[in-house]
C-alpha cells in the first residue's frame, strides 16, 4: 500500500451547520458500505442517533463524539468526487481525532479502541499506512489492557455489553490481521488466547452478524498461512494443499446470504452485496498467499526454459504439483477481478476502498506475471489484467495510491507487450531457415516523459502506448528478476534458494520505481 507524504492543507471555513441532517445519514448509509464485512463496531441506529447529537457538549469531549464524526468523514471519504466533501470529510475527521485524542490515555474503553480502528480504517483510505498502523496498535494495546482477549473479561456484563465488546474484538482482530498480511508487518493484536470461546459466542448470539464472523474465521486462517508460508520462507505442497483445503472448508460453510454468487445481482441491497464482495475478495486473497511461491517457482523454469529456446522442450521442467498450485494461483487472482468487475458494472463499487485497492492490485500483479512468462496470449488472463488496470484508474479518482498502482500496471502492460514482440521475434528466426531480417533501424533514443493528455489519448491505442514510452526502468527491473533469471532446483519444498521469494509482495512496489536504487 502506497504511502502519501503530501503536506496537509489548511481546511476551508466550515461550519457544522452546512451539512443537513439527510446528508449527514446518507454518509452513515456509505460508511456501512465502504466498512462491511471489516469493521462492525456500531449498529445503523447507534450511528444514527450519534449523528443527529453531535453537536450536544456532553459528546464534544467523549469517544462517542468521535465516533460520530468518523463515521461522517469515513462516509464522505468513499463517496464519488465532491469538492464539498472534501471540506466534510477533512473537518469531520480532525474533529474526530481531536475527540479522540482528548481522553485516549486516561481511560481506556471499548468506545476507545473502536474509535481507534475508525481512526485507522480512515487513515488507510487516506494513504497515511504508518498512521494507519498506529492507530492500530493503539486499539491492540488498549484491548490487551481491557484483557479482551480472555474469556473471562466477558462474564460480568450485560448481554448487549457482551455484544458490543465481541464485535469491537472481532473487528479488531480482522483489520489487524488484513493489514498486517497486506503490508507484511507483525500483528499488533494480542494473541487469540481463548478468543474461540469468545467467537463462539457472537456465533450463537449473533445472527446478523454472519458476515463478520464469516470474516473472523477467514483471517484466523490468513494468520496460519502467513505463519506457515512467509513465516518460515519455505513451504511444501503438502502444508499449501492443507491450508487450501482449510479454505475450502470455510467457503463450502458460507451461509446461503453470503455466497458471492448474488454479487451482482443484489444492487438494491448494496451493503449486504459489498459485504459478500468483501469476503470474496479476502478468500482470494489468501488462496493467492498461500500458492503464491508456487507460482513463482513456476515461473522462474518457464522463463528459463523460453530464455534458452526450447519452448516445446525439457531443458528445464516444471515442477508438475508446483504448476499445478501455480494454476490455482491465477484462477483466484482472474476469479477476484471478475467479481470486482461484476460489482463495478452494477455500480456497487464505492469510489475510495482501502483494502479492495490492495487486494485488486495483488491480483493484478499475479496476472502480470503469469503473462510476462507466457508465450502464447490467454485472452482470459489478458482481460482480468486490463479489468483490474480499470478498477484501479477508477479510485485513482479518489486515491493517491490506487493512482500509484495504475501507473505501475500501465507499465507492466507495456513491459508485457515488448516481452511478447521479443517472443514472436525469436520465433520467427527458430522457424523460417530461408529467410531473416536484412534491414533494421537503430533503437530511438529514449522520449522525454509525456504530459498527461498525450498518455491518455495514447491509452487506446496500445501499439501507441508501447512504441511512444521509453524503455521503462520496470523492463529493466523484470529482465533482471531473480525469478526470471535462475533454474529452481528439482526439490519439493519451496523455499529460501528461491531468490525471488518477495518479487510479489506489495510492499516491493511502494517503492517502484525506485526499487533497485540504492539508499542515498
Amino acid at each position: 500500500m502506497h504511502e502519501d507524504n503530501s503536506v496537509q492543507t489548511p481546511l476551508s471555513p466550515f461550519m457544522e451547520d452546512n451539512l443537513s441532517l439527510e446528508q449527514k445519514l446518507r454518509l452513515v448509509d456509505v460508511y456501512f458500505m465502504a466498512t462491511s464485512g471489516f469493521i462492525d463496531v456500531l449498529t445503523r441506529a447507534e450511528a444514527a442517533q450519534l449523528v443527529r447529537h453531535q453537536s450536544r457538549a456532553e459528546l464534544s469531549v467523549t469517544c462517542k463524539g468521535a465516533m460520530g464524526d468518523l463515521v461522517i468523514a469515513i462516509g464522505a471519504q468513499a463517496s464519488k468526487p465532491d469538492p464539498t466533501l472534501a471540506e466534510v470529510e477533512k473537518f469531520y475527521f480532525n474533529r474526530g481525532q481531536q475527540r479522540a485524542f482528548s481522553t485516549m490515555l486516561r481511560n481506556p474503553s471499548i468506545d476507545m479502541i473502536a474509535t481507534f480502528l475508525l481512526m485507522s480504517f480512515y487513515m488507510l483510505g487516506a494513504c497515511h499506512r504508518n498512521a494507519a498502523s498506529m492507530y492500530l496498535g493503539v486499539a491492540s494495546r488498549a484491548a490487551t489492557v481491557l484483557g479482551l482477549q480472555h474469556q473471562e473479561s466477558y462474564f460480568s456484563v450485560t448481554s448487549s455489553e457482551r455484544q458490543q465488546q465481541l464485535r469491537t474484538w472481532t473487528s479488531l482482530r480482522v483489520l489487524d490481521l488484513l493489514v498486517s498480511a497486506i503490508l507484511a508487518r507483525p500483528s499488533s493484536a494480542p494473541p487469540a488466547g481463548t478468543s474461540d470461546n469468545l467467537f463462539n459466542l457472537i456465533q450463537d448470539e449473533s445472527t446478523d452478524r454472519k458476515d463478520l464472523v464469516a470474516q473472523y474465521s477467514l483471517v484466523k486462517i490468513i494468520d496460519e498461512i502467513i505463519d506457515k508460508v512467509y513465516g518460515q520462507k519455505g513451504v511444501s505442497p503438502a502444508t499449501a494443499e492443507a491450508l487450501l483445503s482449510q479454505l475450502r472448508k470455510w467457503s463450502d460453510s458460507l451461509p446461503d446470504g453470503l455466497q458471492t454468487q448474488g454479487v451482482s445481482a443484489s444492487p438494491q441491497h448494496p451493503v449486504q452485496a459489498l459485504s459478500s464482495l468483501h469476503l470474496a475478495c479476502t478468500y482470494y486473497f489468501a488462496v493467492t498467499l498461500t500458492t503464491r511461491p508456487f507460482l513463482i517457482s513456476t515461473l522462474t523454469a518457464r522463463m528459463a526454459r523460453l530464455s534458452n529456446g526450447v519452448p516445446n522442450g525439457y531443458a528445464v521442467q516444471e515442477h508438475p504439483v508446483h504448476a499445478e498450485l501455480a494454476s490455482v494461483c491465477v484462477d483466484s487472482a482472474v476469479w477476484m477481478i471478475r467479481a470486482c468487475l461484476d460489482a463495478s458494472r452494477s455500480d456497487l463499487l464505492l469510489a475510495n476502498m482501502c483494502l479492495m485497492k490492495a487486494f485488486v492490485f495483488a491480483a493484478a500483479l499475479i496476472l502480470g506475471f503469469s503473462l510476462f512468462a507466457q508465450l502464447e496470449v490467454d485472452l482470459e488472463t489478458d482481460a482480468m489484467f486490463a479489468g483490474a488496470r480499470d478498477i484501479l484508474q477508477t479510485f485513482s479518482a479518489r486515491s493517491s495510491q490506487a493512482a500509484h498502482y495504475y501507473e505501475i500496471l500501465t507499465s507492466l502492460t507495456q513491459t508485457i507487450h515488448r516481452q511478447r514482440q521479443r517472443f514472436a521475434m525469436q520465433s520467427r528466426r527458430r522457424s523460417n531457415a530461408y529467410v531473416g531480417q536484412l534491414f533494421k533501424t537503430a533503437e530511438p533514443s529514449p522520449r522525454p516523459q509525456q504530459d498527461q493528455s498525450q498518455t491518455d489519448a495514447s491509452n487506446d491505442d496500445i501499439s501507441n502506448l508501447i512504441n511512444n514510452a521509453k524503455f521503462s526502468d520496470l523492463d529493466m527491473w523484470m529482465q533482471n528478476q531473480p525469478i526470471f533469471n535462475n533454474v529452481p532446483e528439482q526439490s519439493d519444498m519451496v523455499g529460501a534458494d528461491l531468490l525471488g521469494w518477495d518479487s510479489l509482495d506489495l510492499g516491493l512496489w511502494d517503492n517502484f520505481p525506485y526499487m533497485n536504487q540504492p539508499p542515498s
